[in-house]
C-alpha cells in the first residue's frame, strides 16, 4: 500500500516521485531497523520462523530505484551505523564511492558480525 501506489499520488499531488518514495521508504526502513531493537542478539542471525535482520534489511532497500547519493542512503547508513556501534558490533574503516553502496556495505558488516 505505501509503495505500490506513489505514482498515482506523485501525479495527483505534484511531489516528485522520487521524493515520495525517499519518504515512504525512510519510514519503512525506520520500521525494519526497529526489528533490530525487538530481537535478541542471539536471534538476530533468523530462526526457522523468522529471516535474520540482515537479510530483511537488504530485501527491503536492495532493488530500491533511487540515485546513488540520494538522502535515503545517507538517512539509512548513519541510522545503521549507529546502531551498529551501539550493539557493539565494529564496522571497519570504508572507502565510500557512494551512499547506496556504504549502505549494502553496512548490512554486511551486520551479517559478517552476529
Amino acid at each position: 500500500m505505501m509503495t505500490s501506489h506513489i505514482p498515482r499520488y506523485s501525479e495527483s499531488s505534484g511531489y516528485q516521485e522520487d521524493a515520495v518514495k525517499m519518504k515512504r521508504f525512510m519510514g519503512i526502513i525506520l520500521a525494519s531497523v526497529f526489528l533490530l531493537f525487538a530481537t535478541s542478539k542471539s536471534r538476530l542471525s533468523g530462526s526457522n520462523t523468522h529471516p535474520a535482520v540482515h537479510e530483511r534489511w537488504l530485501r527491503t532497500v536492495k532493488s530500491l530505484d533511487l540515485p546513488s547519493n540520494d538522502y535515503l542512503w545517507l538517512y539509512f547508513g548513519s541510522l545503521s551505523l549507529a546502531i551498529l556501534q551501539n550493539i557493539g558490533i565494529s564496522v571497519p574503516d570504508k572507502k565510500v564511492e557512494d551512499l547506496r553502496s556504504f549502505c549494502l556495505d553496512i548490512i554486511e558488516d551486520l551479517k559478517n558480525n552476529i
